[in-house]
């Protein structure tokens, strides 16, 4: 496995934590949800992703010595094995306060793993947390699939136009290389392309930027990042909240 294909599986997890900072952020407009099944699946695919990432970089001698040695990393296994991969009868899971605390330990857990495996990632790629998810997003603020399209038609006047014949001739028709895991059964990575999305709002933009940088890396042997400026993003964020006729969404 390469490091840009890793890369997808620590940014996975990554999201992972950036779902459940979301969700504690607005609990009580999720409320009726089944928000204790949403958590446990986000940290089922946490720990899955971690996992990999621990597995395809460390040697299985240097797994045995931390699992003696480091308390994070045990713990983290320990979770995957005995609760996510299957279930331990000795398996007692933690009690925790609240969800930030959850995030807390998926953070630190994440960045202890980012910090051992480093040398098997990319060195451009970077932790960014946000407080976001996708889907409840969408669930939250009502936007159906026709809501969704007139404003990202309001945000991005590009939108939704087709390519001309002439472009279609010019070499723009190639299949779409929508995930990483595809990488092994494309013989001839020229035929593919990938498309970059912008995003539906600001936050989402960074998660789908990365996303495709990565699948952009791994089809071409590219080694580019989209690092956000948190700074900007902050502004933009007051912006739009000054704003509210504002097509742009944070």
């Amino acid at each position: 496995m390469t490091k840009w294909e890793l890369a997808r599986y620590i940014i996975d997890a990554k999201k992972c934590v950036d779902n459940i900072l979301f969700i504690a952020e607005n609990v009580n407009g999720l409320r009726n949800l089944s928000l204790r099944d949403i958590i446990e699946d986000r940290k089922r695919k946490f720990y899955i992703n971690v996992k990999v990432v621990y597995d395809k970089s460390l040697s299985l001698s240097k797994r045995k010595s931390l699992k003696e040695s480091d308390s994070i990393y045990r713990e983290t296994c320990m979770e995957r094995d005995k609760n996510y991969a299957h279930k331990d009868d000795s398996y007692v899971q933690p009690d925790y306060n609240s969800l930030i605390e959850i995030a807390d330990v998926l953070k630190e857990r994440l960045v202890h793993c980012f910090d051992l495996c480093k040398e098997s990632l990319p060195e451009v790629v970077t932790l960014d947390f946000i407080d976001y998810d996708r889907d409840l997003y969408r669930f939250l603020n009502k936007i159906d699939p026709e809501k969704e399209e007139k404003l990202m038609k309001a945000q991005y006047p590009g939108y939704g136009i087709k390519p001309s014949e002439d472009d279609l001739k010019n070499g723009f028709s190639r299949k779409v290389f929508n995930d990483t895991e595809d990488i092994k059964r494309i013989h001839n990575p020229n035929e593919y392309a990938v498309i970059l999305k912008a995003g539906l709002t600001v936050r989402e933009g960074i998660q789908e930027m990365q996303d495709g940088v990565i699948r952009i890396n791994v089809l071409s042997g590219k080694n580019m990042w989209a690092e956000p400026d948190m700074d900007a993003i902050n502004r933009m964020k007051a912006m739009i909240e000054e704003n509210p006729d504002s097509p742009f969404l944070y």
